[in-house]
Protein backbone atom coordinates (compact mmCIF):
# COMPACT_ATOMS: atom_id res chain seq x y z
CA UNK A 1 0.00 0.00 0.00
CA UNK A 2 1.62 3.63 -0.99
CA UNK A 3 -0.77 5.21 1.93
CA UNK A 4 0.50 5.17 5.33
CA UNK A 5 -2.14 4.32 7.83
CA UNK A 6 -2.12 5.30 11.89
CA UNK A 7 -2.39 2.16 13.86
CA UNK A 8 -6.24 2.45 14.28
CA UNK A 9 -6.71 2.68 10.71
CA UNK A 10 -5.02 0.01 9.88
CA UNK A 11 -6.69 -2.25 12.60
CA UNK A 12 -9.98 -1.18 10.99
CA UNK A 13 -8.42 -2.28 7.67
CA UNK A 14 -7.38 -5.46 8.61
CA UNK A 15 -10.36 -6.64 10.82
CA UNK A 16 -12.14 -10.09 9.49
CA UNK A 17 -15.43 -11.62 10.00
CA UNK A 18 -16.82 -8.19 11.68
CA UNK A 19 -18.57 -5.17 11.01
CA UNK A 20 -16.55 -1.84 11.14
CA UNK A 21 -17.63 1.37 12.43
CA UNK A 22 -15.62 4.71 11.72
CA UNK A 23 -16.39 8.05 13.47
CA UNK A 24 -13.57 10.86 12.79
CA UNK A 25 -13.80 14.51 11.49
CA UNK A 26 -13.80 15.57 7.47
CA UNK A 27 -10.78 14.79 6.00
CA UNK A 28 -9.56 11.92 8.78
CA UNK A 29 -9.42 9.32 6.08
CA UNK A 30 -12.62 7.56 6.95
CA UNK A 31 -13.28 6.96 2.62
CA UNK A 32 -10.14 5.98 1.98
CA UNK A 33 -10.18 2.88 4.99
CA UNK A 34 -13.27 2.40 3.97
CA UNK A 35 -12.45 1.44 0.42
CA UNK A 36 -9.46 -0.12 1.28
CA UNK A 37 -11.25 -2.92 3.44
CA UNK A 38 -13.78 -3.19 1.25
CA UNK A 39 -11.09 -3.79 -1.70
CA UNK A 40 -8.90 -6.23 0.56
CA UNK A 41 -12.42 -7.77 1.11
CA UNK A 42 -12.67 -9.02 -2.44
CA UNK A 43 -11.53 -12.09 -3.27
CA UNK A 44 -11.23 -12.00 -7.26
CA UNK A 45 -10.02 -15.02 -7.69
CA UNK A 46 -13.80 -16.46 -6.16
CA UNK A 47 -15.10 -13.92 -8.80
CA UNK A 48 -16.32 -10.26 -9.16
CA UNK A 49 -19.46 -10.64 -7.56
CA UNK A 50 -18.10 -10.30 -4.14
CA UNK A 51 -18.60 -6.91 -4.26
CA UNK A 52 -22.71 -7.49 -4.28
CA UNK A 53 -21.79 -8.71 -0.82
CA UNK A 54 -20.11 -5.92 0.69
CA UNK A 55 -22.33 -3.15 1.98
CA UNK A 56 -21.16 0.53 2.99
CA UNK A 57 -23.75 2.86 4.95
CA UNK A 58 -22.79 6.66 5.22
CA UNK A 59 -25.20 9.42 6.58
CA UNK A 60 -25.04 12.11 3.45
CA UNK A 61 -25.67 11.08 -0.28
CA UNK A 62 -22.37 13.33 -0.64
CA UNK A 63 -20.62 10.87 1.34
CA UNK A 64 -21.84 7.52 -0.58
CA UNK A 65 -21.09 9.88 -3.77
CA UNK A 66 -17.67 9.97 -2.54
CA UNK A 67 -16.99 5.95 -1.56
CA UNK A 68 -18.59 4.73 -5.01
CA UNK A 69 -16.03 6.88 -6.71
CA UNK A 70 -13.22 6.23 -4.82
CA UNK A 71 -14.20 2.62 -4.60
CA UNK A 72 -14.29 2.73 -8.76
CA UNK A 73 -11.01 4.46 -8.93
CA UNK A 74 -9.44 2.26 -6.87
CA UNK A 75 -10.73 -0.87 -8.91
CA UNK A 76 -9.66 0.64 -12.13
CA UNK A 77 -6.14 0.77 -10.40
CA UNK A 78 -6.40 -2.94 -9.46
CA UNK A 79 -7.38 -3.02 -13.22
CA UNK A 80 -4.43 -1.33 -14.43
CA UNK A 81 -1.89 -3.36 -11.96
CA UNK A 82 -3.95 -6.87 -12.40
CA UNK A 83 -2.18 -10.00 -14.18
CA UNK A 84 -3.90 -11.00 -17.39
CA UNK A 85 -5.64 -13.69 -15.75
CA UNK A 86 -7.85 -11.32 -14.20
CA UNK A 87 -8.43 -8.39 -16.29
CA UNK A 88 -12.26 -9.50 -17.20
CA UNK A 89 -12.81 -9.86 -13.58
CA UNK A 90 -11.77 -6.46 -12.63
CA UNK A 91 -13.24 -5.08 -15.32
CA UNK A 92 -16.52 -6.84 -14.52
CA UNK A 93 -16.14 -5.57 -11.08
CA UNK A 94 -15.93 -1.86 -12.06
CA UNK A 95 -18.83 -2.63 -14.19
CA UNK A 96 -20.62 -3.78 -10.73
CA UNK A 97 -19.64 -1.08 -9.05
CA UNK A 98 -22.87 1.30 -9.26
CA UNK A 99 -24.69 -1.64 -7.95
CA UNK A 100 -22.74 -2.21 -4.64
CA UNK A 101 -24.58 -1.62 -1.74
CA UNK A 102 -22.97 1.82 -1.20
CA UNK A 103 -25.62 4.19 0.66
CA UNK A 104 -27.18 6.63 3.48
CA UNK A 105 -28.93 4.64 6.45
CA UNK A 106 -32.03 6.20 5.42
CA UNK A 107 -31.53 4.49 1.70
CA UNK A 108 -30.60 1.22 3.39
CA UNK A 109 -33.46 0.60 5.57
CA UNK A 110 -35.57 1.76 3.25
CA UNK A 111 -34.63 -0.97 0.57
CA UNK A 112 -34.84 -3.13 3.34
CA UNK A 113 -38.45 -2.21 4.05
CA UNK A 114 -39.17 -2.16 0.34
CA UNK A 115 -37.83 -5.90 0.38
CA UNK A 116 -39.44 -7.04 2.73
CA UNK A 117 -42.62 -5.02 3.06
CA UNK A 118 -45.23 -7.86 2.07
CA UNK A 119 -43.43 -9.77 5.23
CA UNK A 120 -43.91 -6.98 7.36
CA UNK A 121 -47.37 -6.27 6.34
CA UNK A 122 -46.95 -2.63 5.16
CA UNK A 123 -47.63 -1.49 1.57
CA UNK A 124 -44.71 -2.10 -1.16
CA UNK A 125 -45.53 1.56 -2.90
CA UNK A 126 -45.25 3.16 0.86
CA UNK A 127 -43.21 6.54 0.17
CA UNK A 128 -41.24 7.89 3.40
Amino acid sequence: MSKRFTSEQQAAIELRWSSVGLAAGAGSGKTTVLTTRMLRDLDITKGPEGILRLVAITFTDRAAREMRERLREKCYEELRNAEREHLEDWQRVINLVDQARISTIHSFCQGLLRTHALELGIDPQFHI
